[in-house]
């Protein structure tokens, strides 16, 4: 996190200056931070800076700078400069857990190509001319997909959603994305430099490509030794990953108070858990607790997702309201991020108050603050009053239990700080647990499968059997999430094992200078994007067409991992951008490539990235009638909640949703609308979905959605379907062939995510599918096909679906 880097580099800054190294010089020590916040040094000793430097002693970064800093060694220096800049460098990782468990151990970076850059200029001035731009010479694959990229980028330009997401700033002359509210610089698009171009604000277009992948786990090795620092050891398989792939040993340091005779060290109290019947009384539930506590001690709500926090904040302060309370709005204070990134100022003054009392002596109260779970990780929340602390101590309220054990230990830790006493309530909504809620004889034992999330439900513990409760809840989300990730770092190896033979392969082909031509570098970049769904060999004969590459003399030190579903329509695409076999090629696939990616952002329309489209197709067949779901309740009725539990906790009040389902015809169960002005009409819509019945046109279903999803606004397009059976309705489309025209050819590409249920599907229907997903990742968008064996696990499907739409996912920027 760039601010707890920077927090952290001011405060031992004044300890690394009375240093010197072994040849008597000052240390030096710098922190790496976005181009737009150099000037901003805070020391004035020039130490704030864009990337690593290597003759710096001391270096205050982010994971991203660390891999950046490895590309350009590899792509500089080779073998020869590992040696040198890494035989004496340690890396210490702070939040280890984050780094290696939660984020993605593969990136691929992007570079500037100029061969492109000035193509896809000339293509941006004969738009801005009115001119033909297929009267341009377009004699490779890169041409054509360059010119295919500009012109879909040149129209999303003139689009009033677009307009709206910009800003001009006048001391600079350009335009800027807007991320939460302000301006991010940061922030880079083809988009963006189309539009900067249009304007005459800019006398190029950049154009970039996916030209390295870097693997995380590669790329610590480097270093001569790893010290990582976490408050949480996590459980049984995350050390036993970390012992496998870094060698990691494991002591505890004590907290210091332990170590102190006569000292008071304090554990968090659990004052009480709830578990409530919906959402309603969940937040009613949390108000009260809220408001007899602030009598006492602070309060500090963690909520369930930063899209809760201002609601819980209004309803926080309407209640205040309704009791006569003065001044609503500064009892009640948000610390969201939302906040953090909208207005930095706003936030610390609210983090100082969310601890400082209100009156004194018999009027003497305190505070209620909402967060979100980001803000319970990492933040210091200081208490000082003794009578606060006799009381308690700041009390936590939960509005969920994280399903990880490293972040539950993170969430208590916000209480009972230092010498300070502290205390926890949870208030939960038995909806949000539903797959716990079961006796276990009813527990299912398998688990998702395919390219998803793999997820699974741990074994029950409770004596009787009993279902989800208050006395057992806490145990029950930990233990699933103990056992969900388990599993997760098990499906883990064939991603770790791909992603480091392709970093093994990058570094070699930068090393031999191969990529000097625009055929060589087409060749590779389509490599770079379509790795992960080839097996380590056919990544080794895509990588032969690099010429005059010999990917067998780089050695294997991973295992061989074999294809994914997709891995035929991925390799053929590396084929068909070959130099050596123009015969081979046709236009269905020398379509836009990858599209190079925010700065470390969210391209592909995650969290943060802007407003969404996302559109539902939902199959409504007969057979979505069996009760086979798991809950005592039908599949459709299972994912009608999933659904209606994504529209309120993924879904932004800015994002536009609509629903189509699939029977033996086509409906448009919900017209496209926007989440803030349709608040009230979703939950009605979903629940009024048509009762299932008759045949399955889902490839119609699919088209349907992908029409809707064509006139929203949003740049950032998302269509989420799934169907318990093959097709046999639709027409003029045998295959799903109108399907993968649509997503190869729309103006702006689709993300898409397919659901299916069972084990029987044909053939015809997962190739379809898998065209589609390799139609979308063509595109450079994000496609997944989600296989659930067994209907017991469509919630599961859901959840995975609900963290791939919020994911912040995207190449960085060297």
């Amino acid at each position: 996190d760039e601010s707890h880097c920077e927090r952290d580099f001011l405060a031992h800054k004044a300890l690394f200056d009375l240093f010197r190294t072994v040849d008597g010089k000052p240390v030096r020590s710098i922190l790496c931070v976005p181009d737009s916040r150099v000037d901003e040094d805070r020391t004035g000793e020039g130490c704030y800076v864009k990337r690593i430097e290597a003759d710096a002693d001391i270096v205050y970064c982010e994971a991203k700078h660390v891999q950046s800093y490895y590309t350009s060694v590899a792509k500089g220096s080779g073998k020869a400069g590992f040696r040198h800049e890494y035989e004496d460098r340690v890396l210490i990782l702070d939040e280890v857990d984050a780094l290696v468990f939660d984020a993605d151990c593969n990136d691929a970076f992007v570079y500037e190509i100029p061969e492109l850059t000035a193509f896809a200029t000339d293509v941006a001035q004969c738009l801005k001319d009115g001119g033909n731009v297929d009267a341009l010479p377009m004699e490779s694959t890169s041409t054509k997909r360059v010119a295919a990229q500009v012109k879909a980028a040149w129209e999303e330009v003139s689009t009033k959603q677009f307009e709206a997401s910009l800003i001009f700033d006048p001391p600079t002359g350009r335009f800027f994305h807007l991320t939460a509210g302000r301006i991010d610089v940061a922030k880079w698009s083809l988009s963006l430099d189309c539009k900067n171009f249009a304007e005459g604000c800019a006398s190029k277009v950049t154009y970039q490509q996916r030209l390295f992948v870097a693997s995380r786990p590669r790329v610590f090795q480097r270093y001569s030794a790893l010290i990582g620092v976490t408050g949480s050891l996590g459980n049984d398989a995350e050390q036993s990953y970390l012992r496998r792939v870094y060698g990691a040993q494991f002591f505890i340091v004590p907290p210091f108070l332990k170590t102190c005779r006569d000292a008071p060290f304090h554990e968090p109290v659990n004052k009480g858990v709830y578990v409530e019947s919906g959402r309603d009384s969940q937040w009613s539930k949390c108000v009260d607790v809220a408001f007899a506590m602030r009598q006492k001690v602070p309060v500090l709500i963690i909520a369930k997702s930063r899209n809760d926090v201002e609601p819980m904040v209004q309803a926080l302060q309407a209640a205040a309201a309704s009791k006569g309370v003065v001044n609503s709005t500064d009892i009640v204070r948000s610390l969201s991020r939302h906040l953090f990134e909208r207005d930095r100022d706003s936030f610390k003054e609210n983090l100082f108050k969310a601890t400082q009392p209100i009156g004194t002596g018999v009027d003497k109260n305190w505070r209620i603050s909402v967060t979100d779970p980001r803000g319970a990780r990492g933040t210091d929340y200081r208490i000082s009053d003794k009578e606060a602390d006799a009381a308690g101590g700041l009390c936590l309220v939960m509005l969920a239990v994280p399903s990880s054990n490293r972040d539950w230990i993170q969430y208590v830790g916000r209480t009972a700080r230092q010498d300070n006493r502290g205390q926890y309530i949870v208030v939960l909504n038995r909806e949000d647990y539903s797959y716990l809620d079961q006796p276990a004889a009813c527990a299912p034992k398998s688990s998702l499968g395919g390219g998803g999330v793999v997820r699974s439900v741990p074994p029950r513990t409770s004596p009787r059997g009993e279902g989800f409760s208050a006395a057992n809840a806490i145990d029950r989300i930990l233990q699933h999430g103990a056992m969900r990730d388990r599993v997760r770092l098990e499906g883990s190896h064939e991603s770790y094992h791909r992603g480091y033979r392709m970093n093994q392969i990058s570094e070699a082909v930068h090393e031999s200078g191969l990529l000097s031509s625009l055929d060589s570098k087409e060749v590779f970049s389509q490599l770079c994007a379509r790795y992960e769904q080839l097996s380590t060999d056919q990544m080794d004969s895509a990588a032969q067409l690099v010429g005059g590459f010999d990917a067998s003399k780089i050695p294997r030190v991973v295992p061989t991992v074999g294809p994914s579903a997709n891995a035929q329509a991925a390799l053929k695409a590396c084929e068909q951008s070959g130099p050596q076999s123009p015969e081979k090629r046709s236009v269905g696939h020398c379509q836009p490539g990858p599209k190079p990616s925010a700065v470390g952002g969210a391209a592909l329309g995650g969290a943060g990235a802007g407003p969404k489209t996302v559109i539902f197709a939902l199959d409504r067949s007969s057979s979505m009638n069996s009760k086979d779901s798991g809950r005592g309740e039908r599949r459709f009725e299972t994912c009608k909640k999933c659904i209606m539990s994504i529209l309120e906790n993924q879904i932004a009040s800015g994002d536009e949703v609509g629903i189509v389902t699939f029977g033996s015809d086509v409906r448009t169960a919900m017209p496209l609308i926007r989440k803030g002005t349709g608040q009230g009409v979703l939950s009605a819509k979903v629940a009024a979905l048509p009762k299932p019945e008759g045949l399955t046109a889902f490839f119609d279903g699919v088209s349907q959605a992908l029409h809707m999803a064509g006139s929203g606004r949003a740049s950032s397009k998302w269509v989420v379907a799934l169907t318990d059976g093959d097709d046999n309705m639709s027409r003029g489309q045998p295959g799903g062939e109108l399907v993968t025209k649509h997503l190869w050819e729309c103006g702006v590409p689709v993300n898409m995510i397919v659901i299916t249920v069972g084990n029987t599907l044909s053939h015809r229907t997962t190739q379809a599918t898998a065209a589609w997903v390799a139609a979308a990742q063509n595109r450079g968008r994000f496609g997944r096909h989600l296989p659930v064996q067994n209907a017991e696990f469509i919630v599961e499907a859901f959840s995975t679906v609900s963290e791939l739409i919020d994911m912040p996912c995207g190449a960085i920027e060297l």
